[in-house]
């Protein structure tokens, strides 16, 4: 068999990371020749400047040079794909577009998600956002929380709309925050009544047509359950990170089992499990209430069970669940009570390799 033709095959062996299939089903190669003791090799990505890049050269060096024994060098040169190349890609992954726009940058994207709804997970969301910010972390949050959004109210921000710029949404900002919701496009408490196609269809639009900024992190208040927006969301965001809130309850448990099982399934990490409202401390005998549980073993064996640590453990506070409530996060105005959050931050740059605080000013 000819050199060229090895090489060809080899690239068959060689995965595109976000897309789950070979580069040259994907018609991702472009030009394969080989000069001697070196293989001359195109590659076309949706941006030439994709940090994907650099692990695809190296399983492409990897596979032509096991498949091929007589090549000494591999060199490849990525462009990007023109707007035809980009809807033919479409067309045969059938995802339309619906790529995951962060997946070539250097921002975090984490999908906060709960089995079940109740268990504070917007709450958590807008504290772990103004957290991460008060570590010096550029942060945006996306509401997907489409039919119970929230975010709007927790973070102060009712009655304000986003401005449309040169095709290009501007998203609200509070203290070095940024957010888009659902909720930030209609009146009071007008009902979501969208069908899953139009649904998807905004969704996408917050990712791609949001003028974001250079962020590095970006929170997903994902719709609860293991439904039908949730499961879109996923397989859109493949190698996005999630995180899960539940209660000590027995049912919030088995149910963010579930969630981190689909969340496998889906190709996204799943990197740790916070316990919200974990337990009560009584004003008079200062003693910890377990009021949903017995302790904090349960949530441990449920993280345990997905193979992930648990983040944090959040007390059922007044103070925390009454100014989120009213605008006032703990988080945002470095309430005492905030400090579970924050070490619930820190965590989460560590598991999620961001690295040390940054200080950054906004």
């Amino acid at each position: 068999m000819a050199a060229k033709e090895t090489v060809w095959l080899a690239l068959e062996k060689v995965m595109d990371p976000e897309l789950g299939k070979d580069l040259v089903s994907l018609g991702m190669v472009k030009d394969v020749k080989v000069e001697g003791e070196s293989a001359l090799i195109e590659v076309a990505l949706t941006t030439p400047a994709c940090p994907l890049r650099s692990k695809i050269n190296e399983d492409i060096e990897r596979e032509v040079l096991a498949a091929e024994p007589g090549l000494k060098k591999v060199e490849v040169t990525f462009r990007g794909m023109n707007n035809q190349e980009k809807e033919t890609l479409a067309q045969q992954t059938g995802r339309q577009g619906w790529t995951n726009p962060f997946a070539c940058s250097q921002t975090k994207v984490i999908a906060v998600g709960s089995g079940k709804g109740g268990v504070g997970k917007s709450t958590v969301t807008v504290n772990l956002a103004f957290a991460l910010s008060g570590l010096g972390y550029r942060v945006g949050i996306l509401d997907a929380d489409v039919y119970g959004f929230s975010i709007p109210g927790l973070m102060g921000l009712i009655g304000q709309r986003p401005v449309v710029k040169d095709k290009s949404v501007l998203p609200l900002e509070r203290e070095g925050v940024k957010m888009i919701s659902i909720g930030s496009f209609i009146e009071g408490n007008q009902p979501v009544a969208w069908r899953g196609p139009m649904l998807s269809g905004m969704l996408e639009q917050f990712l791609r047509d949001v003028r974001w900024g250079n962020l590095d992190y970006l929170l997903i208040d994902m719709p609860p359950g293991t439904g039908d927006m949730a499961l879109t969301l996923m397989q859109r965001l493949p190698e996005a990170f999630m995180v899960i809130v539940t209660t000590p309850q027995p049912t919030a448990l088995n149910v963010a089992v579930r969630l981190g099982l689909l969340a496998r399934e889906s190709r996204l990490r799943t990197v740790g499990v916070i316990d919200n409202m974990a337990y009560f401390i009584c004003e008079k005998c200062s003693e910890r209430h377990y009021l949903f549980g017995h302790g904090e073993q349960p949530v441990a064996e449920t993280a345990a069970e997905l193979g992930v640590p648990v983040l944090g453990h959040i007390p059922f506070e007044t103070e925390i669940r009454h100014g989120s409530d009213m605008g006032q996060p703990p988080a945002l105005i470095h309430s005492p009570k905030a400090e579970v959050y924050t070490e619930i931050a820190r965590r989460l740059v560590e598991v999620t390799g961001q690295g040390t605080e940054k200080h950054l000013s906004h």
